[in-house]
């Protein structure tokens, strides 16, 4: 059971595949019947009877964008956050168990009771539409758990973690590959929980709103919040020879080689002198802030500054430091 509180060696978008996969379904079943629905569909029943009624998109595509969200936020949140493997896999039978609930509701409540009706007003329940819908659910916590806590377990199987005998360095970190000769590599990292927080805390209130007002722009709002909370977790990265910024976002947002650096120093970050957190850009430089405190400031040959705050920057700056006078070395040999 211990192993499950590791941190899993892989992507954890593998656990969200099975809930996706459920919510496309539950857009594709009532979209396979569309033509014969009615338009609006009956979307709320008093018994077997219809009160109230909503476009098929609207019926369809809020609970499913609610349950993409939820994703993207846990999916972010991972970035943000170090969860272990037992976070990921509850994370994965909660969402499973409402997309598989989603996709019940949109077909026994949706698809089944309007379907062939002339008007919204004839639509009627089916009478085990509650007891499909309640297995529906029920498949879906088994399911999930099942292949949550499956990926969970293969995710955290022993592995070798330590470096070779007689590799040594600074405190960055040791990385290598079997066959290959060891590489020392800092690593630079930092997050602001409270934002990251406040932005999950904001998606979903907004999300809720959504539903609320029965307007689907709000959910664009909820995802452009969700965005951001990328923004509030930092990774500086040196391998010798580069140095690499990225965010949450799968993508690196600098990349400056060692011969473009002129000098790599500690400094204290002030976001407030940058004009707040985030990706920030003035007159000779950039800089990328989560959070006030510890920082690496980079001058680069091209007279521009890269300012990131990270931990642990002064072993950076030395590591980048002691690399270029590797270089230089190596550029002065016959």
């Amino acid at each position: 059971m211990s192993r499950l509180f590791q941190t899993p060696r892989r992507s954890p978008w593998r656990y969200a595949l099975l809930p996706l996969t459920a919510l496309a379904t539950a857009v594709l079943a009532p979209a396979s019947v569309a033509s014969r629905l009615p338009d609006p569909v009956a979307s709320h029943f008093t018994g077997e009877v219809p009160d109230s009624a909503s476009s098929l998109a609207m019926v369809v595509g809020v609970p499913v964008a609610i349950g993409l969200i939820v994703i993207l936020g846990w999916q972010l949140m991972s970035r943000a956050f170090t969860l272990p493997a037992l976070v990921h896999a509850l994370a994965a039978t909660a969402t499973t168990a409402y997309a598989f609930t989603v996709l019940g509701l949109e077909w026994f409540a949706v698809a089944l009771s309007n379907l062939d009706a002339a008007d919204w007003t004839t639509a009627r329940t089916v009478p085990w539409a509650g007891a499909a819908l309640g297995a529906t659910a029920v498949a879906g916590v088994l399911v999930g758990a099942t292949a949550g806590f499956a990926l969970a377990w293969a995710d955290t199987s022993p592995i070798l973690s330590a470096p070779p005998a007689g590799v040594e360095g600074p405190s960055g970190a040791w990385s290598g590959a079997a066959g290959s000769a060891p590489t020392e590599v800092w690593i630079g990292y930092a997050v602001n929980r409270g934002l990251a927080a406040g932005c999950l805390l904001g998606a979903a209130l907004v999300s809720a709103y959504a539903v609320i007002d029965h307007n689907p722009l709000w959910l664009v709002v909820a995802v452009t919040i969700l965005a951001a909370t990328a923004l509030t977790r930092l990774v500086v990265t040196f391998d010798g020879r580069t140095l690499t910024v990225r965010t949450g976002l799968p993508v690196n947002l600098a990349s400056v080689p060692l011969v473009d650096i002129e000098v790599a120093t500690g400094v204290a970050v002030q976001p407030f002198r940058w004009g707040g957190w985030g990706w920030r850009v003035r007159p000779g430089g950039e800089a990328f802030i989560v959070r006030a405190g510890d920082g690496l400031l980079v001058a680069r040959r091209s007279g521009r500054e890269l300012l990131m705050s990270v931990g642990d920057a002064q072993t950076g700056a030395d590591l980048i430091t002691a690399a270029q006078r590797a270089l230089a070395q190596e550029q002065r040999k016959p």
